[in-house]
């Protein structure tokens, strides 16, 4: 549970979510900082700006989408070996940030990476520690950690389970 009391004077008091405030270059920041999109590569851009500066991979694909679409209308499932997601928690409420996480986990190939900036405010609804939790209990696995120029840069990725690693050697 995540909750900030707030008087209704205060940014976020009458119970509307703040505007998260997304820098043009912040997606090709966060992927830059810790990996590559690559030639093959399906890449899932959480962001309030289409494609967000980064270029389409050989072979691949780029599709920019803004944070709540993962309630509204959640991704295909093992669709996409990279997302990159800015505004993320602030973008889907505190109340649907669970449900968001788990749509993010489905959304990724095995071994998949998801790249997110959090907000480091501890005024921020929901936190940063929120997000990595719900994240956490969604099945990600924390890779890095960084501090970014616009807050707390994280790598997670959706490790390989027990049954992907069979239907692998099934499947050949």
């Amino acid at each position: 549970v995540d909750f900030i009391l707030r008087p209704p004077d205060a940014p976020g008091g009458s119970g509307e979510l703040p505007e998260a405030e997304e820098p043009r270059e912040a997606i090709p920041e966060l992927i830059g900082r810790f990996t590559e999109v690559r030639p093959g590569d399906e890449v899932l851009l959480l962001s309030t700006r289409r494609r967000a500066g980064v270029e389409k991979p050989k072979d691949g694909a780029v599709r920019a989408k803004p944070p709540g679409s993962l309630v509204k209308r959640p991704p295909k499932p093992v669709s996409y070996d990279l997302i990159a997601a800015v505004g993320l928690p602030a973008g889907v409420g505190p109340e649907r940030l669970q449900e968001a996480c788990v749509s993010l986990y489905d959304a990724l190939r095995p071994g998949g990476e998801l790249l997110i900036r959090l907000d480091p405010d501890p005024m921020a609804l929901p936190s940063a520690t929120t997000a990595l939790t719900s994240l956490l209990r969604a099945g990600f696995e924390v890779i890095d950690t960084a501090d970014g120029s616009g807050g707390l840069d994280c790598r997670l990725v959706r490790p390989l389970e027990l049954d992907d690693i069979q239907r692998f050697f099934r499947n050949g």
